[in-house]
C-alpha cells in the first residue's frame, strides 16, 4: 500500500498511476526524490532552479511511519515542492511490497526507468533489487552533480 499525496489517498501497488503529463516517451527515465535528507535539503524555489533543464519527469517518494507525526508533516511539506509526491512505508533492503524497490519496480513494469536519488543504503538496495537505477546522496553537492549527469 502506497499513499498518493497529490489525490490524498491509499493506493495498492497494483493501482498506481502517476498521471503525469508527458508518460512514457523515447527517454523513459523518471528522477525519483527521496523526501528527508534528499529533497528537504533545498527549498522548493531552489530545488525548482535544480530541476529547471531536466527534461524528464519528476516525484518525490518518502518512506515514513504509517501512523507517524511525521507522517503528516511529510504530507504537507511534500505539497510545497509542488511535484507529484508519495509515501511508502516499509522500509526494507528488498523489494517487497511497500518498499521504495517494490514502488519503483512497479514503475518500471509500466515503461518508466526509475532513478533513485536517496540517502539511506537499505533504500538503495531496494532499488537494486527492482532492478532500478539508485543513487546515494550524502550532500546538497551530490544532489547538483548527479542532476547534472541526467542532462
Amino acid at each position: 500500500m502506497y499513499y498518493s499525496i497529490e489525490q490524498t489517498v491509499y493506493v495498492p501497488g497494483d493501482k498506481i498511476d502517476l498521471n503525469l503529463n508527458s508518460k512514457v516517451s523515447s527517454d523513459p527515465r523518471l528522477l525519483v526524490l527521496d523526501y528527508h535528507n534528499v529533497t528537504d535539503l533545498f527549498n522548493p524555489e531552489e530545488l525548482t532552479e535544480i530541476l529547471k533543464n531536466l527534461k524528464i519527469p519528476v516525484i518525490i517518494l518518502s518512506y515514513v511511519g504509517s501512523t507517524t507525526i511525521t507522517r503528516i508533516n511529510t504530507h504537507a511539506e511534500v505539497l510545497d515542492y509542488k511535484l507529484p509526491g508519495w509515501l511508502c512505508f516499509q522500509k526494507k533492503e528488498t523489494a517487497d511490497p511497500g518498499s521504495k524497490g517494490h514502488f519503483l519496480g512497479i514503475l518500471k513494469e509500466q515503461g518508466f526507468r526509475p532513478i533513485l536519488f536517496d540517502d539511506s543504503e537499505d533504500n538503495i538496495m531496494s532499488a537494486l533489487a527492482a532492478d532500478c537505477d539508485a543513487r546515494l546522496i550524502t550532500s546538497r553537492d551530490d544532489v547538483k552533480v548527479e542532476v547534472g549527469k541526467l542532462l
